[in-house]
């Protein structure tokens, strides 16, 4: 069995004027597999080190087909588990909220159409009873039209019945005040008479 390592290249040179030639890179890998302390099969092939082997100094040709131990294999799974749970979470909370807005969105619908009904019931409630007292006024205006000359008219056509009305109340007026002096005049001169 060959066990692979990991060697670093040469360290980098110094440069006569005092800077480095090259820094050291790190390690490409999946963010998950390094969580677990793995190295991803992309990895192998785009690192920029090299392999070394302890056993047989020779380059590896097929390192994308090296197979993952059991343990790499659960905890890659562990991951995608836990990654796919998340996702369903996020999922699950954006439906959350999205309904949520629909049930405001419908409440609000439905507040704003009660208002509205309630608005156009009272407008034709209030227009309703405006056109009746219009019809009232209007009514009583025509009315008053009609009996302003007819005061004129009874005068103009009761005149002579009127007139001799007064002629006679003037009469028992006169007949009234006449007794009443002679009552007085008797009242004044009983005295002499008798």
């Amino acid at each position: 069995m060959t066990e692979v390592t990991r060697a670093w290249r040469w360290p980098p040179r110094r440069r006569p004027n005092g800077s480095w030639d090259a820094e050291r890179r790190a390690l490409r890998g999946s963010r998950g597999a390094a969580s677990c302390g793995l190295r991803t099969s992309r990895s192998w092939g785009s690192d920029p080190f090299y392999l070394k082997y302890t056993e047989m100094k020779r380059k590896v040709v097929n390192a994308d087909k090296l197979r993952l131990s059991p343990k790499e294999e659960a905890c890659i799974l562990k991951e995608d588990y836990e990654r796919r749970r998340k996702l369903r979470l996020l999922q699950v909370q954006e439906q959350e909220r999205d309904i949520a807005l629909q049930i405001r969105e419908g409440i609000k619908q439905r507040r704003n159409q009660q208002f509205t009904r309630l608005a156009d019931k009272l407008r034709a409630e209030w227009e309703n009873s405006h056109t009746q007292k219009i019809q009232n006024l209007e009514k009583l205006y025509l009315g008053s039209l009609r009996n302003m000359g007819e005061g004129h008219r009874q005068a103009k056509e009761n005149a002579a019945e009127r007139k001799r009305k007064a002629e006679v109340r003037h009469k028992e007026a006169l007949k009234v005040q006449k007794n009443q002096k002679e009552i007085l005049m008797k009242q004044k001169t009983w005295h002499i008479q008798a």
